[in-house]
């Protein structure tokens, strides 16, 4: 799936909150790793909410 902000509602911590239920509920169901591909833009807030760079584009997080 594709995730897009429209620029009018960026920088408002929207997308990490959505992030943070999805993850949770993920955990919940016994996920322990994600692997996701980020352009330029989103790559701040997926490295801001605790995921590494893993070769261009890919971020990976372990829980």
């Amino acid at each position: 799936m594709n995730v897009f902000t429209l620029p009018a509602y960026r920088k408002r911590g929207i997308s990490s909150q959505l992030l943070d239920k999805i993850m949770d509920h993920a955990i919940g169901l016994g996920y322990t790793a994600f692997e996701l591909h980020a352009t330029k833009a989103g790559e701040p807030m997926y490295l801001q909410n605790g995921f590494v760079a893993h070769g261009e584009p890919t971020y990976r997080r372990y829980c």
